[in-house]
């Protein structure tokens, strides 16, 4: 999908499929959250101060979709050699769960929605490290060292398993594809024809046109129930509070952000050209903005406004400027294919740097604050 400058129109139809889906993503991610902390008492299974942190469920959630939305490159199907290169022809499948001549393949705009505004948002690095530190400064080492390795295990295991789900799928589709091919060389034969090449339809902007405008419907829809929430919701009530009708506003904020952060993980910078440092840069600072919430919010003179911002900008803004969706499928990359040939040290060096950087930074901004 084409960045190009911020007010570019290539850029700003990315920002509104992110930020749309930014808000849908933050909202499933608050649902969750009820169903599994406060929602139900049957199925309570996670806390504010344990292990098994609030934001866990939402995280395998988007990671597993974030798995079944990978592309054909994230599956490390070879397109030049081998058994697929014919049906492939050194294409990229933008979508592999999905059958290879559908129209949705050819929705860059969307599956950046999808990818960078709904799976990043759903899953939140910075609540996560957030819920560590402030364990952490409790004394509670053991539990917050068992925290960090639940996430990174059930994050990375619910990758895998979409992943695993998509490449079964695209294999599926790859021999449907075969047989047709097969049937297309038999009726071939006797023109003396060429190969036959897997091609998709073009691109049909009347689709992409109505994508965009589905998109700005649900922006649209999205801000105005939030204004609208955050303007009646009643503090006695059990519906969704004003805290959470005012993330939403802020969501969008943190998706582009770290949309526009992603850029410098292009950038060459010599040996380090490798890491991914707009995804490092975003959850460092989501962490340090929710550390300094989480320690703002222990002070007993805020008054029901600043409490309400206090709580809303961690779940919002930091919740959707940090991932953990992207964050794992980087990590995947970086592991070696051939242990006796690669080496994993990248990949370790990556993750030690986003659980330690998010770490300090929030270790730093609560200690400020509280």
């Amino acid at each position: 999908v084409p960045m190009g400058p911020f007010f570019s129109n290539d850029n700003l139809l990315n920002v509104l499929h992110i930020s749309a889906f930014a808000i849908l993503g933050t909202l499933v991610r608050f649902y969750i959250n009820y169903i599994f902390a406060t929602g139900n008492p049957a199925v309570q299974l996670t806390t504010t101060d344990g292990p098994i942190f609030n934001d866990l469920p939402a995280n395998i959630l988007g990671c597993l979709l974030m798995g079944l939305l990978v592309s054909s490159t994230h599956l490390k199907i070879d397109h030049a050699h081998g058994e697929h290169s014919v049906l492939l022809n050194s294409r990229l499948v933008p979508i592999a769960l999905i059958p290879l001549a559908s129209p949705f393949q050819h929705l860059p705009r969307v599956h950046l929605g999808l990818r960078t505004g709904f799976c990043g948002s759903l899953t939140t690095l910075s609540a996560w490290v957030a819920q560590m530190v402030v364990m952490l400064f409790a004394g509670r080492v053991a539990d917050a060292a068992m925290g960090y390795i639940i996430g990174v295990e059930a994050s990375l295991c619910a990758l895998l398993v979409g992943m695993s789900a998509a490449a079964a799928a695209l294999r599926s589709h790859l021999q449907q594809q075969r047989l047709v091919l097969t049937m297309e060389l038999e009726a071939s034969e006797a023109l003396h024809s060429d190969t036959p090449v897997v091609s998709s339809p073009p691109p049909s902007l009347p689709l992409a046109r109505h994508a965009d405008a589905a998109a700005a419907c649900m922006l649209v829809l999205g801000l105005v129930g939030a204004v609208v929430g955050v303007a009646r919701a009643d503090p006695d009530s059990s519906a969704a509070p004003r805290h959470e009708w005012l993330a939403l506003l802020f969501a969008p904020v943190g998706a582009v952000l770290r949309f526009q952060l992603a850029r410098l993980n292009s950038l060459p910078s010599g040996p380090a050209a490798w890491l991914p440092r707009g995804t490092l840069l975003a959850n460092t600072l989501a962490a340090a903005v929710s550390g300094a919430a989480a320690g703002a919010a222990r002070q007993t003179g805020l008054s029901p406004w600043q409490r309400t911002v206090v709580t809303a900008v961690p779940l919002g803004l930091a919740g959707s400027l940090s991932t953990v969706s992207t964050l794992v499928v980087e990590l995947h990359a970086m592991f070696p294919s051939d242990w006796a040939r690669d080496s994993a040290s990248r990949f370790y060096v990556y993750l030690f740097l986003s659980l330690v950087l998010p770490s300090l930074a929030a270790s730093v901004t609560y200690a400020w604050a509280v």
